[in-house]
This record gives structure tokens, sequence and C-alpha cells, in this order.
């Protein structure tokens, strides 16, 4: 009879701390502390790009000033820049996961941004076409802003080979292009129904100065430790 009663108190117990327990705990932590998954309403930048690109290295290194070892993540997760990344201005940051399976959830999140990164590992030619997909799909989802700036930014540019930002806007370009060739007419319409936007005109080539639907620039860096190769994407984010 009392191992039956302690075990009825123990049941009862572990019931009690996932009922209550682990619900307090996800409130807590929902202010965008490190690996958030809390729906939180964007307001400030959202940081995107394919898998290994370097995202969530450059998100711990502006919001919290480490370098930790990274886990692929499958929620997106919210920060402020912290006082010497931001200068004083506390600008929200958001680590946007770069698996295919949550770009539906990623273009919801383009709808109250005041910028988008797009981060990419220029050191791979892989990470050209892998960035070209997840960057077709936010130019012609219709949630995009005609006012929302973008910026692509070129991870990794302390690696030897790692191609410059000009070769990289020639060879998105291209992927580009190609992609609006053999999807167009595939997929006029997005996952809500909504209409997608077409990039450029019919019979010419795909070019970022005249075709893109928001103001594009791009920029390179690294976000190894002491090499202040963040610059040009931090002074984006403070400048949104």
């Amino acid at each position: 009879p009392l191992a039956m009663i302690l075990a009825v108190v123990l049941a009862s117990a572990i019931a009690l701390y996932f009922m209550f327990g682990r619900r307090e705990a996800s409130a807590f932590s929902g202010g965008g502390s490190i690996g958030s998954s809390v729906k939180t309403k964007v307001e400030g930048v959202v940081m995107c790009g394919p898998c290994g690109s370097g995202k969530t290295v450059i998100f711990q290194r502006l919001c919290h000033g480490a370098q930790p070892t990274t886990v692929t993540s499958m929620a997106p997760t919210y920060g402020k820049l912290s006082e010497e990344s931001g200068g004083g201005r506390s600008t929200q940051l958001v680590d946007f996961p770069g698996h295919e399976r949550l770009r539906h959830s990623l273009l919801e999140h383009l709808k109250g941004a005041r910028g988008l990164v797009l981060v990419l590992d220029a050191s791979t030619s892989k990470q050209i076409k892998d960035a070209s997909d997840v960057l077709f799909a936010i130019l012609t989802a219709p949630q995009l802003s005609s006012s929302t700036p973008l910026l692509i930014f070129c991870n990794k540019s302390d690696v030897d080979g790692a191609k410059n930002q000009d070769r990289v806007k020639v060879l998105l370009q291209k992927e580009i292009e190609t992609m609006r060739k053999t999807r167009g007419s595939v997929a006029a319409v997005g996952e809500d129904g909504e209409e997608l936007r077409e990039l450029g005109e019919e019979g010419k080539p795909f070019k970022f100065d005249e075709d893109a639907p928001c103001p594009i620039s791009f920029g390179a860096g690294t976000a190894v430790k002491d090499m202040g190769g963040l610059a040009e994407l931090t002074g984006f984010v403070t400048g949104c």
C-alpha cells in the first residue's frame, strides 16, 4: 500500500510539473533569450539564409557577444543587439532557420520586418545556389514590402578562395534568372493563394540594379572573433 501511495504522489508531481512548470519556464525564456521559439512580434531585422551560412554565429556575436558551438534549430530565435554591437540602440534581430520546410513561416515574418539580411557562405559554390533559392522566394513573395531594405551578406570572406561580393552578385543574378524562367509559369500563386510577384521584364536578363522589387545592397565580412568583420552588417541593422 505504501509503495502504491508513493507511486501515485510521484505521478501527480510529474503531471503538475508538465502542466505548469514548463509553461512558466517557456514564458520566462520568451523575451528573445538564446534558443527561444516563442512566437514574438517582428519589429526589427530578420536574418535568414541557407543552413551552414553562419547566421547563428553572427546572431550570437551581435546579441550576446559570444561565439558558441551552434546546433541546428527548427524555430526562429529572437534577440536584441548588445550595447556594444548596437551602439546604444536596442534593435530586434531575428535568426531564422534555413530549412526549406519553414519557408512559408519565413515569408510571414517579412510583414513586420524593418529590414532583411540574407547570409551566405561565400567560400562554397553550393551556398550560392541554396541562397538563390531563399532569395527567389523572398523577392517573389507578396508579403515583401517594396520599401523593406535587403542586405545580402557574404560571410566567411576571411577564408581562402571566398568569392567577393561583386562575384556573388553576378552568380546570384544568373541563378535568379534561371529560376525566373523555370518556375515563373509553374507557381504563379503562393501557399495562401496570393499571386506571386513577377521579377524583371520578359526577354531581358534579371539585374538587381534594375529589377529588384526592394532596395538591395551587398556586403562582406566574417564572424570570426576580433576580426571586426561584421561592421557592414551591423551598420545595416542599426540603420533600419
